[in-house]
């Protein structure tokens, strides 16, 4: 048989943001740079190989949060997931303000170098398609004692209860 032409990849126009696809979800630039804020702020000073994990299971929780809201009929940004009240820690806080300054202090551009190192080694495994989900579909996580945990058992939404079809009697 004739073989198909092959693909052109589509051209993106000049004033055309960079985006990502990652499991049925958009990344674009902003939500990147939000994420590096975020990541900033939450992980800690740990060993590298601690930080690669930590920002793996923040940058899933939250991906997963995106895959939720959708199923749900709420699709929400990666920005938006970020910025929700109470649920990533670092958002808005001191370390997610220092990451935006002109720091020259070693350990601040030390962890920005990290993050940024990190966050762009995840990058490259999203545009290659081989980023995983360590996390197995959690929305979760927490650290305690230097270790990561992640919750895959609690939901982001609360079940829905069916109603079951009560009859009504009229009081005669």
């Amino acid at each position: 048989g004739a073989q198909p032409p092959p693909r052109v990849p589509a051209k993106r126009e000049p004033d055309q943001p960079k985006q990502y696809y990652v499991r049925d979800n958009i990344v674009t630039v902003p939500d990147v740079e939000e994420a590096k804020k975020v990541i900033f702020a939450e992980i800690g000073n740990r060993p590298q190989e601690l930080k690669e994990l930590e920002v793996r299971v923040i940058l899933n929780t939250a991906l997963n949060r995106m895959d939720e809201y959708k199923k749900h009929g709420t699709p929400m940004t990666l920005t938006e997931v970020l910025q929700m009240p109470n649920q990533y820690q670092g958002y808005n806080s001191p370390q997610y303000k220092l990451y935006s300054q002109q720091a020259t202090d070693t350990p601040t551009t030390s962890k920005k170098n990290d993050t940024n190192k990190i966050v762009d080694k995840l990058l490259k495994e999203i545009e290659a398609g081989t980023f995983q989900d360590n996390t197995h579909g959690a929305f979760y996580y927490s650290h305690k004692n230097g270790k990561i945990y992640y919750d895959d058992k609690k939901q982001l939404f609360a079940p829905t209860q069916r109603m079951k079809s009560q009859p009504l009697f009229l009081n005669q």
